[in-house]
């Protein structure tokens, strides 16, 4: 397993092994300290940080609009395109590429403050790169 979690008062003990990996890594390194859940209106944000210091990088933000979620709660093709936006934000400014398509599972949503997530992702980049994550914890809401 490429990182395991250092738990933070975002997300609690329940979390347990949330990974990151794929080939991307290459040229976005993956590594993380930090994950974040939260809920923002109708999005779902999980944001993946490497922290040292005061200092905070966003490795990977994963946003998903939730509004229209299918009841399988699960997004692929088409409907990840619609749903799913991916960024990073890090000192580098190194850029993810354009997604070919992917695949979002939740498979425990209850979509609301201190509401319960779990599941798992996978992306494939335009060029041929990937991207895979688990995620499972609490979420906090942001409130605009």
């Amino acid at each position: 397993m490429r990182a395991l979690l250092a738990v933070s008062s975002l997300c609690l003990a329940a979390c347990g092994g949330m990974t990151l990996d794929g080939s991307v890594n290459a040229q976005a390194p993956l590594e993380f300290n930090d994950v974040a859940m939260r809920k923002q209106s109708q999005v779902f944000l999980l944001q993946y940080h490497q922290r040292t210091g005061e200092a905070a990088q966003i490795v990977l933000k994963l946003a998903v609009d939730i509004e229209g979620l299918p009841s399988s709660k699960v997004l692929k093709d088409e409907a990840f395109l619609e749903h799913v936006s991916v960024s990073r934000v890090t000192h580098d400014g190194t850029r993810f590429p354009p997604i070919r398509h992917g695949t979002l599972v939740f498979e425990r949503l209850k979509f609301e403050h201190r509401g319960a997530a779990n599941g798992y992702f996978a992306i494939l980049f335009s060029d041929s790169t990937t991207v895979n994550g688990t995620f499972g914890g609490t979420l906090t809401e942001v409130l605009e």
